[in-house]
Formats: C-alpha cells, structure tokens, sequence
C-alpha cells in the first residue's frame, strides 16, 4: 500500500514538473516573440499600410458602418471595380472579428490587433496540437519553438502563414493556419478516440472560413484513416477490447501510447465513415451562410492563377525550406519502416498530411489557384513531424533518465529558437514598425490628406481614377495600394481594390489603368496590358462616370496636361489631380433601341467576350448581352441585332468612327433625380422602354421595383428597360444567401443528432465507407492527370519556346514543335492574355525567320486586330 501511495505521489510529481517545464517554456518562446516588437504600436489610432495591409481598413469599414448594422457580412460595395461583391469571396472570420472589437476601440486599433493575431496565436495552438498529438507537454514546447523560427523565417514574403506574409497583408492566412495545429490534432485525437468528427469539423469550417487554401489540404486529413489496413482488410466493425473499466483510449497529455489498447483504434469502417462524413458536415454547416453564397456567384469573381516562378532548384530550396520538410519527409519515413503501432501510425499521417499538401501544389495549374499557398501547410506538418520524433526518442524506454532528456531537449529547443530568430528576423521587425506606425508616420501623408480633404463628396459625386504606383513609391504611403482607398478617404467611387478576385470586372479595371499608367501591375500572371492611351481617355472618363485623375509620374501629368479635355484641379506635393471637362454626372445613359446587341458566347464564356468588348474602346456605342442571358428574355430586347460570335460584331462595328462622339453625347435621354448606393439605386428617366446601361458592375443580387429585368451587358455593366418613368433598384438577399444562412443555424440541431447517431454502429455505413474510398482515389487521380496537361502544360511549353534562340534552326524546329498545339484560335478564347499570345507570336517568328512572310503576316494580322492597342505588339515581328 505504501508502494503505491509513493508511486502515485511519483507520478503526481513528476507531472508537476511536466506542467512546470512546459509553462517556462512556453512563456519563453513568446518572451522571444514579442521582444522582437514595439508592442504599443499596435494600440496607436493609426491607419493600417504595409503591402496589400495598406487596403484592409477600407473593406472592414464597409462591412461595420454598411452591413452589420443591415444584418449582413457581405455585399455590394461602389467603392472600387465599378462596383462589386465586397466580402462574400474573400474570407470573413477575421474581419467580422475586428468589425466586432471596433465597437469596444478604434476601428485602426481592432485591425491592428487581429491582423497580429493569427502569428500571436500560433505558438500556443502549436503547443497545444502538439502536445495533444503526443500526449507529452515536453513535445508541445519543442513544437512551439519550431513555429517560432517558421514564424520569422524570411525566406519568402507571399506563400503566408510566416510575418513577412502577414505584414505583407495575408492575415487572413495567419488566421488559418494558427486554427491547423489544434484541426490536425482533433482528426487524430476523433479516430483515437473513438469519437464522432464534431470538434474537427467545427474547426474545419472555422479554418475554411479564414483563409480556403488552408482549408483544402486540412480537408483530406480525416480521409488517412479509410487507407488503414484494418479498414481496408476487414468490412465489418472491429470490435474494442475491453478492461474491467470500459474500452482503453489515449489519456491526457503526459500518458503513453502504450495506454491504448490495439483494438480500440481504429473502430471499423461502419463508425469510420460516419465520423469523415460528421466532421464535412460540421465544417459545411459553420461555413454556409458564407459558402452557399460565395460558390453561387462565382461567375461573377475573377479566378486568379498565379504560379511562382523559382529562378533554379537552388532559389526553390531556399524558399520553400526545403532542408525542412525534406527533413521531417526522412524522419516520418524512417519511422514508419523502423516503428510499430501507434507510433508509426503517427508518423505515417502526417507523412499522409504533407502529401496532400503536395498533391494540392501539382494540382494549383490546372486549379487556377496560386500553388506556393500549400507551401507554408507542409511546413507546419513538418515542425509536427520533428517534434513527434524527438517525443518518440525521449519516450523510447521508460527511464526516467531519458524522461529528464525530455525536459532539457525542450529548454534546448526554445534556446535553439531563440539564436534562429535572433540570427534570421532581420526584416520582420522593421516590416512590423512600418507598417503599425501607418500612413500617419509616411512623408506623403499630408498630400493624401489635402486630396482627401478637397474631394470629400459620395458615390453621385463620381468617380475618381488614380495613375498606378508601384513599389518605388512605397515611401508615400508605406504602400503602393494608398490610392485604393480613395472611397474611404473622400466617399468617392475609384478603379482597382484589394479584392481582386472579387470582381469579374477586376481585368477590365487593371486594363483601365494600364492607359494611363506606365508601370501597371496586377496579381494574374501572363497578362496584356494597354499602351499609354490618350487617344482614349475621354471615352474612358465618360464610360466610367469618372470626375477626376490623380497622376504623380512627370510623363502622365505632362501628358493629361496637354490634354484640352482634362484640366488641373489641384496639386500636392508631386501629385496632380486633373479634372475631366466632359464629366457626365450620371452613372446612367440611355441608349437607342436596335444600339444593343446579341451575341454568341465564346467558348471561352460571356466574360472573355465582356474583357474583349472593353479592350476594343472603339464599339463603346454598340454594347451587347450574351446570348445564355438573352435566350431568357425572349422579345424584351426590341430592335436588338444578333451576332454569331463577338469577331462578326468586331468586323462589323469597328471599322466606324463614331465612337468619337461618345465621350460628347454619351446618351441619349435624360436622367434626373440619381440616387446612387451600396444598396438602393435609383433615378428618373424621361425615355421609357428603351436600353438604360447602368455603368456599374452587374451582379444578380439587384432586383428592379418595377419587375424590369436586369441584365449583364458589356463590359459588364447593368441594363434594363424601365417601365415608367421613376427607376428603383435594390440589393436584395439572394436565395443562396438565405440557403446558407438555414444551413448554419442548423447546426446546433446537427449536433444534437450527431450526439444520438455516434453511439450507434449502422451496419449500411460500410457501403457509405466503399463509396468513399473509391470516390477519394477516384477524384485524386483525375485531378492529378488533369493538372498534367492543359494550362500547367502550355505555360511550360511556351516557357521552354521563349527561351530558345530563334535564329537557330535547330531551335526554330524544337521551338515550332512546343507552340504547334497552341496555335488555335480556340487557344486564344481560352487564353486571352500574354500566354496564348506568345504562342502565335513565336509561331509568326518562326515563320518570318523562314522567309514564310505570308503565313507570318497573318498570324501577326490576326493577333493586330485582337489586341490592337496592346503593349505585347511591340514584340512582332515585321514581315
């Protein structure tokens, strides 16, 4: 009896040394953490800059003054786009976050805070997984040290989930990835425990709400256990060995694995698929009321594709760590051979983890979604791997000799991380006093307030347009996006946003500013852009209901000074604000019935044709609706002309100069009384039934009072053809919203149930669980075969092309042989940006070189009048 007293009071003691050491080192690692920074910036009323941070004050504005107070996270927004979708396409756990804190504190300090809060967070969520993983608090502070040195690494400033990137505006990341460490852990924990997949799906759902390039690599987790060999082998449930006190599971941090009993894990495929299909559900219905709606109106967002490009193998190790992950690959493989049970167990599903992520980096091409996101994933999977190895090193013998090892490898750990960041965080603290002193603290702060001041107006105020800065001019701002602020700053619409992938219309706005912006710059790789075009600017102006245009480099002022239809206005400092004298003060212009078409959509889609229609500024009085929304109001259309495709409209509107006359006598009726908003338009009109073009971005949340059907037409603005002479339309819930918005409050009864069902073993789950599996692998293997070919494999093609000496004719042969398969006017619909023009272009090269002039001088012809007043033609050849 006193033999156990005294084990017991061991054990008793020994875990109080545990928890002792874990609390020291955890407080060290964020003593570490935090010395790096002037904390009290963070709580200074100052505007956010820094990178793409620059702009996330705007959007949080909108959604606490503009939609909390209706009752809504998202909506339309005039601010920037010509209108568009405003958070319901980007991720809105951590903005509704600051939105809430900024009715407790300035609204600058809120987002200051949250924007910190997802690298604050990581150590201890690390700490936390880890250790939960594990069952050894010693483990957990060697993970929290390892995010310490994932958290300064400079190595890239993009992929996310490190400072750089944070600072650099991917917070929302930050957010996503804090949330993995405790996701990954509760998948394991669900399956060890025999326990149905609410919790992990609850943070699934809250990961996805964050950031979704997290959430996609975290979403095949719980599918590791379909592939395990009990599950496989055996299509009935594995029954749970017993003790006199119930089924033996995993213990609290600080057990061993030794305390799970080989049968209890894992239970079978009955409760197996039911538990992958709780923890989907779960997740589904946390993020429905976003989800629903964001996937509905994904026709009217903008994909983003951008791929990294590594200069060499050496530049992709370094930024990707490769010493790492490839690290922790050897450690999970080498454990999974040499290991039994539990531990290899472990160590095969995180080897399980970083090859999803994997998996999801091939596949980004043809996904169109930038691959380096699924970078920084693997590398938290591998900070898991080294510390469960180093658990597993410590806890080899049951010896309190090594238990002790267990304590000083952990106080090495956080003394390691420690010198790393000391060594490495060159950058990360100035990034982080740039930009939470914000624009206050930047030399062109008082320019940015006089403008500010000056042009304080609305939305009926009209546009205000911006030459582009790049990132030689971070020093006015402390970032190149200030002017994407212009509707915050003044209450007047402007062009480009922070929300690219937002708009549909993002491409159109970005080609805006190339015509006035020498160094234009956009997230889309291969893309064309527009001479400087002066030619242009008043039908521009007039199309864009635009009043004014700041410029800042000499060449463009010189040039809008020169020009009799624009005026100076003002200046401060070096930049100049131009007044446009044919401003139209109206959002609205009446056409003639017959002046709208109807036209076959390319097999690109309607929006190739809406880019195309924008590009070519001369059929600026001959707009168009496609022909898949036409087709759905047969006879509303009088007058309307068909064209077979976009090319027949093109050959015969463009030869016609009288788009001239546009920027004088836009329309053709009379508009009185416009009341533009983020949720309620209206005006009167005195023509009646005929074409009003409405020039901000379509979206099919606005609904007419009147019943008047509202319709997309090019680039991409509204129409309609009012009944009477008043004109109201109003932003309305759309049915997905609301879909979504049920969903989610169905999910405390979801519970409930899960709560009844999980106690059940449903013997019909086994055919769920086939279907399952063979759905997993199925899915997998069609992505993976489909991002072999297509886009991922034209761009290395070209690459390849481009980088051949073409007045070699062995280079010209190999070079002909690459671009051959994508010299089709097919690949240009489907490709209309610097990707499928560099193919003809090559081609027409090639051909010139060949003293094929003819063929050659109808290639260049062809790409002529398809991007006739694009930069790209510069790069002809003359045949």
């Amino acid at each position: 009896m006193k033999k156990a007293e005294a084990s017991d009071s061991q054990i008793r003691a020994e875990r109080g040394i545990d928890a002792l050491v874990a609390a020291i080192g955890l407080a060290a690692v964020y003593a570490i953490f935090l010395s790096r920074f002037d904390l009290r910036l963070l709580f200074t009323d100052t505007i956010l800059t820094g990178g793409d941070s620059a702009s996330w004050l705007q959007p949080l504005e909108q959604l606490k003054n503009e939609y909390l107070p209706r009752f809504r996270l998202f909506g339309y927004s005039q601010s920037n786009f010509f209108g568009y979708l405003e958070g319901q396409h980007y991720f809105i756990l951590p903005f509704l976050s600051a939105a809430l804190l900024g009715y407790l504190m300035p609204l600058t300090v809120a987002l200051k805070l949250v924007t910190f809060a997802g690298c604050a967070a990581l150590p201890a969520t690390m700490y936390s997984g880890i250790s939960s993983i594990t069952g050894s608090r010693k483990a957990g502070v060697v993970g929290a040290a390892g995010s310490l040195v994932f958290l300064f690494n400079e190595s890239y400033t993009m992929f996310g989930g490190n400072l750089l990137s944070t600072f650099a505006g991917e917070f929302c990341y930050s957010w996503a990835i804090a949330i993995l460490p405790l996701y990954i852990a509760a998948v394991w924990r669900d399956h060890s425990r025999d326990r149905y997949g609410v919790l992990s799906g609850i943070l699934l759902g809250l990961i996805g709400l964050c950031h979704l390039f997290v959430f996609m690599p975290a979403f095949f987790m719980p599918f590791f256990f379909m592939f395990d060999r009990d599950n496989l082998l055996a299509p009935r449930a594995v029954k749970q060995q017993s003790t006199k006190n119930g089924p033996r599971q995993e213990s609290s941090p600080g057990a061993q694995d030794s305390t799970l009993s080989p049968g209890a894990f894992p239970p079978g495929p009955p409760l197996l698929a039911q538990r992958i299909l709780s923890t989907c559900i779960t997740a589904f219905l946390v993020m429905a009321f976003w989800f629903l709606p964001m996937a509905a109106t994904r026709t009217w967002a903008q994909s983003i594709s951008m791929i990294w490009h590594f200069e060499s193998f050496a530049d992709f190790s370094r930024q990707t760590l490769m010493p790492v992950w490839l690290s922790a690959l050897v450690i999970l493989f080498l454990t999974a051979l040499f290991s039994r049970g539990i531990a290899r167990r472990k160590a095969i599903f995180v080897l399980y983890g970083i090859g999803s992520c994997a998996v999801m980096f091939v596949m980004a091409r043809f996904l169109e979604i930038p691959d380096i996101r699924f970078v920084p994933p693997a590398l938290i999977l591998s900070v898991f791997a080294l510390s469960i190895c180093a658990d597993s090193l410590t806890t080899l013998f049951h010896r309190r000799s090594l238990d002790k090892a267990g304590s000083v490898l952990a106080i090495l750990a956080v003394i390691g991380s420690g010198f790393a960041v000391q060594a490495v965080s060159r950058n990360s603290p100035v990034w982080f006093a740039w930009n939470y002193t914000g624009y206050e603290s930047k030399q062109g702060w008082k320019n940015l307030e006089a403008i500010a001041r000056r042009y304080r107006g609305g939305i009926d105020s009209g546009r205000i347009l911006w030459e582009k800065q790049n990132q030689r001019d971070n020093a006015d701002f402390g970032s190149e996006r200030g002017f994407e602020n212009l509707y915050m700053l003044t209450g007047m619409p402007s062009a480009e946003g922070i929300h690219y992938g937002s708009s549909f219309m993002a491409r159109a706005v970005t080609y805006l500013q190339s015509e006035y912006s020498p160094d234009p710059v956009d997230p889309e790789a291969w893309r064309l852009y527009s001479k400087v075009n002066p030619e242009a600017w008043p039908t521009r102006f007039t199309q864009a209901n635009a009043r004014y245009i700041i410029t800042h480099s000499p060449e463009i002022t010189a040039l809008f000074a020169g020009r009799p239809d624009f005026s100076l206005d003002s200046k401060s400092g070096k930049f100049s604000v131009f007044a446009y004298r044919g401003f139209p003060s109206s959002y609205v212009e009446v056409r003639k019935n017959g002046d709208i078409g109807i036209v076959g959509d390319s097999p690109a889609g309607f929006k190739t044709d809406f880019y195309r229609f924008y590009r070519d500024y001369e059929l600026v009085e001959k707009p168009f609706v496609p022909a898949s929304f036409a087709k759905k109001t047969e006879g509303s259309l009088p007058g309307a002309k068909t064209w077979r495709d976009y090319d027949e409209l093109h050959d015969a509107q463009a030869i016609s100069a009288a788009w001239r006359d546009y920027a004088v006598s836009p329309s053709m009726g009379t508009i009185r009384n416009e009341h533009p908003g983020n949720f309620r338009i209206s005006f009167d009109t005195d023509s009646p039934g005929r074409p009003h073009i409405i020039r901000m971005s379509y979206a099919p949340g606005w609904k007419s009072l009147g019943g008047e059907r509202i319709l997309p037409v090019s680039p991409g603005f509204m129409l309609l053809y009012p009944g009477s002479g008043h004109v109201e339309l109003v932003y309305a819930r759309s049915i997905p919203e609301i879909a979504g918005l049920v969903l989610s409050c169905l999910l405390p009864f979801f519970l409930l149930f899960a709560l009844w069902i999980s106690k059940k073993r449903l013997k019909r789950y086994v055919a769920v669980f086939r279907v399952l599996v063979a759905l997993y692998i199925l899915v997998i293997a069609v992505l993976v075969g489909l991002s072999t070919f297509g886009s991922s494999r034209m761009m290395a093609d070209i690459q390849k092309a481009r980088s051949l000496d073409l007045s070699r004719p062995d280079s010209r042969k190999i070079a002909a042989a690459l671009v051959e398969p994508y010299t089709r006017k097919i690949v240009l619909e489907k490709n209309d940006n610097l990707l499928g023009f560099e193919a003809f272009r090559i081609k027409a090269t090639i051909l010139n070189a060949e003293g094929k002039r003819d063929e050659a001088r109808a290639i260049v012809s062809t790409l002529t009048k398809r991007y006739s007043h694009c930069r790209a033609l510069d790069s002809l050849p003359a045949p």
